[in-house]
């Protein structure tokens, strides 16, 4: 598992927050977009997520869920990757 988020929190920031809400992600990689100067709606963030997590030519193995059409669904795709668009509640 892997957080990716567009964001412009820093990723302690985010582990806070989710921590907080009693979510365990002990050991869980967290990139944020305020931390790199990528976005997931450009695929740019995706792309170095993929590069640093060592999934370059296996992004087929890997799934994004996310809410959004474009950042998370359409560019998910647009790298190679799985999406599962998260209509919520």
């Amino acid at each position: 598992m892997i957080i990716v988020s567009d964001m412009y929190l820093s990723h302690s920031d985010i582990e806070d927050i989710l921590t907080g809400s009693g979510y365990d992600i002990k050991g869980i990689p967290v990139y944020v977009s305020s931390e790199y100067g990528l976005t997931k709606r450009t695929s740019s963030l995706f792309k170095a997520v993929l590069r640093k997590e060592g999934m370059e030519g296996r992004e087929k193995e890997v799934l994004h869920i996310g809410d959004n059409l474009i950042s998370d669904y359409m560019m998910a795709r647009k790298c190679g990757m799985r999406s599962f668009l998260y209509h919520g509640k």
